[in-house]
């Protein structure tokens, strides 16, 4: 893994091929990856150059580092290893759906459902109370309300 080398900012109309070319005069290149965009499908400007033996790479890294490729500077460096094992791609089928249950209440604040417990309900009275009397509220007074005087 030691002779992966990454290549950055190389032209967007850049192919394998074009990268393998232009490695290939440091030594034997075993192949060569431009990473492509999922959405779109163009490439993203960056890729990965596997050579043959560390000697090669460490020699094409030094060479092109900071070499132009068309019109843009290339940045070349040693690749670094993945972490952990190279993820697969294994088709399993989907485990079945689980068994449909009641929806569940959840009140945000506790966290806890209190349904049923003869707690408060909607408008803030509890279930079977009457609703409370009407009161009317006090006329409002603006700043040029003044009391009779007798």
């Amino acid at each position: 893994m030691a002779n992966n080398i990454y290549v950055g900012g190389f032209p967007y109309k850049t192919t394998k091929e074009d990268l393998a070319g232009l490695f290939s005069s440091c030594g034997a290149v075993l192949s060569a990856k431009v990473i492509l965009d999922r959405e779109t499908g163009r490439p993203k400007g960056f890729g990965f150059v596997e050579m043959a033996t560390d000697a090669e790479a460490r020699a094409a890294v030094e060479k092109l580092n900071g070499a132009f490729m068309g019109d843009r500077k290339i940045f070349v460096v040693m690749g670094r290893p993945r972490k952990g094992p190279a993820p697969t791609r294994s088709v399993k089928p989907a485990p079945p759906p689980p068994p449909a249950a009641k929806p569940v209440f959840v009140e945000r604040r506790s966290g806890k459902d209190r349904r049923g417990q003869g707690g408060a309900t909607a408008g803030g009275r509890r279930e079977g109370a009457p609703p409370p009397p009407f009161r009317r509220k006090p006329p409002v007074r603006g700043p040029q309300w003044r009391p009779k005087k007798d």
